[in-house]
């Protein structure tokens, strides 16, 4: 009599996910979800490390099971809204959300692993890229703040917040332009129809 436990999105983790997918090998980290969570904040659970270059460098993902990634994306609804509408693009259909999400934003940092790859694995010329990236990204944030902090100090009416939302997806949408954010989308969405097949041998 087979007494496996049946595998659900409950118990399926991030890495199960990620050995499925990771076809190009690229070396992972398994972080601990307590011991990252503040660093989380800055840079979120998954994210490409170049670390001293060459053949050093890795993607780092927290010990998440699929749904726990899910949760932690819901709690920003912009990013969450923005990469769901992505998928949306791709994906037809019923799809599972939570395999959805795990999958893009893995394959998003695959994306930035192949632009290292293209600089010939030299952390100088990657790092100037990824500078000017986050110069570019850092200005959309501090414009989101700003409505934020606008919106705090009228007492968060909330039909200033839903004057607001049009505004801060807007600037969502605008930190996805981001040359190099935007290559990484691209890369995602060509691998992610094929990416959620794989899925299907996890369960």
């Amino acid at each position: 009599m087979n007494t496996k436990k049946k595998r659900t999105p409950k118990n399926i983790k991030l890495i199960d996910v990620v050995n499925k997918i990771n076809k190009w090998n690229i070396p992972i980290v398994v972080d601990d979800s307590n011991v990252t969570r503040e660093r989380n904040k800055e840079i979120g659970p998954v994210y490409f490390d170049p670390d001293n270059g060459g053949a050093t460098a890795k993607i780092h993902i927290v010990d998440y099971t699929i749904n726990d990634f899910k949760s932690y994306f819901r709690q920003d609804e912009y990013i969450y809204n923005v990469t769901k509408d992505m998928i949306d693009e791709v994906l037809t259909g019923d799809y599972h959300v939570a395999f959805a999400l795990a999958c893009f934003v893995f394959l998003h940092e695959v994306g930035h692993w192949i632009q290292f790859q293209e600089d010939g694995q030299d952390l100088s010329v990657y790092s100037k890229r990824d500078d000017e990236c986050r110069k570019a990204y850092k200005i959309q944030e501090n414009k989101i703040d700003q409505l934020m902090d606008s919106y705090r100090k009228n007492g968060y009416n909330s039909l200033d917040y839903y004057k607001l939302l049009p505004k801060i997806s807007e600037l969502q949408k605008q930190k996805r332009e981001i040359p190099m954010e935007k290559e990484a989308d691209q890369f995602a969405k060509q691998h992610l129809v094929e990416a959620m097949a794989l899925c299907r041998k996890i369960r």
